[in-house]
C-alpha cells in the first residue's frame, strides 16, 4: 500500500507545475505509513521525519542567522520529548517561546525563507507532543487552508526551499526538488523502505 502512495504521490508531484506536493496525498502517505509499525515506533519516526525535513533546509536558517542555534534546540527537545525526558508542557512552553521569537521578534529581510524553517522547527516539537499518530494527521485538504502554526513541517520546509509559499512567486524547481528528496530518500531512510 505504501509503495503505491508514494507512486501516486510521485505522479502527482510531477503534474503539479510549481513543483508542489498537495496535502491529500502526504496525509494519505502519512496514514500509510503509520500502519507500518506499532503506534510508539510509528510515533518514533514520524518525528524523525520532520527533523530530517527541518536538516534538509537548515541551511537557509544558518544563512540568515549564522550563530543561531535556535533551530537544532527545538529539534533537541523534539528529541527529547520523544526519549520522555522532557515534559510535554515544558516542550510546548519552550516551543511558544521559539515561535513567538520566530514570528515576532525575527526580521526577514529579502525573503521569508529562514522564517519557515523557524517555524518547521517549532512545528516539530509540536508534532513531538502528539504521541497518537492518527491525531498528527491534519484534517484540512490543502495546506492554504491552515494556518502557518497548524502547517506541517515538510511543508514549512519545501516552502523554505522555494523561498515562497505555495501559490506565491517562489523557486518552483526548488521546491519540486524539496519533494523529490522527501518521497525517494527521506521517508525510504526513516521507514527503512
Amino acid at each position: 500500500m505504501v509503495a503505491r502512495l508514494l507512486a501516486e504521490a510521485r505522479r502527482a508531484l510531477a503534474d503539479d507545475p510549481e513543483g508542489g506536493l498537495a496535502l491529500r496525498y502526504r496525509t494519505a502517505l502519512w496514514g500509510g505509513l503509520a500502519g507500518l509499525s506499532d503506534a510508539r515506533t510509528g510515533y518514533e519516526r514520524r518525528v524523525r521525519l520532520n527533523q530530517a525535513c527541518v536538516r534538509q533546509v537548515l541551511d537557509r536558517w544558518d544563512a540568515h542567522f549564522p550563530g543561531d542555534r535556535g533551530v537544532e534546540a527545538m529539534l533537541d527537545v523534539a528529541t527529547r520529548r520523544v526519549a520522555g525526558t522532557i515534559e510535554d508542557e515544558a516542550a510546548g512552553d519552550a516551543r511558544d517561546r521559539f515561535y513567538v521569537e520566530v514570528v515576532e521578534n525575527r526580521r526577514y529581510p529579502g525573503d521569508a525563507s529562514a522564517m519557515f524553517v523557524g517555524l518547521a522547527a517549532a512545528n516539530t516539537v509540536m508534532e513531538a507532543r502528539i504521541e497518537d499518530n492518527a491525531d498528527a494527521i491534519p484534517e484540512a485538504e490543502d495546506d492554504e487552508q491552515l494556518d502557518p502554526e497548524a502547517c506541517d513541517t515538510s511543508y514549512m520546509c519545501a516552502s523554505a526551499a522555494a523561498r515562497g509559499l505555495n501559490g506565491r512567486p517562489a523557486d518552483g524547481a526548488a521546491r519540486r526538488a524539496f519533494w523529490t528528496w522527501y518521497l525517494d530518500t527521506a521517508i525510504p531512510q526513516v521507514y527503512g523502505l
